[in-house]
């Protein structure tokens, strides 16, 4: 018998080596990776477009940042939001956690702590 479809997850960053490190977390975490996004706008469209079960999202990204994006995220979808960036700044973390994001995985400790992250968030 064909065991469940896994949970699905959509990765956002501007950098495509740190989308291969997101994806390989998110697999050995034992989730689908459903898209790629290299921006707001796009981790907009393809949430609306996959309806991913939850959305990691860089912060800092060309046009469209990742706190305007999560807003949108989760205001239309409802869409759990995980923040994963390098940027140290409380204030960019505060934004996004204010616009609805759930939680936030600092880049250094990426391979640790997402697969725990991923796993509390969608059991």
């Amino acid at each position: 018998s064909v065991g469940p479809h896994p949970r699905t997850v959509l990765i956002v960053d501007d950098y495509a080596a740190i989308r291969v490190l997101l994806r390989i977390a998110v697999e050995e975490a034992g989730f689908a990776v459903c898209g790629e996004a290299q921006n707001g706008h796009e981790a907009v469209q393809l949430a609306h477009e996959l309806r991913p079960d939850l959305v990691t999202m860089d912060l800092a990204m060309p046009g469209m940042d990742g706190a305007k994006a999560t807003k949108l995220i989760v205001e239309s979808l409802a869409i759990p939001v995980l923040v994963v960036s390098d940027i140290d700044s409380s204030e960019l973390v505060g934004e996004a956690i204010a616009a609805g994001a759930t939680w936030h995985v600092a880049m250094s400790n990426v391979v640790r702590e997402l697969p725990l992250a991923l796993t509390a968030l969608l059991q």
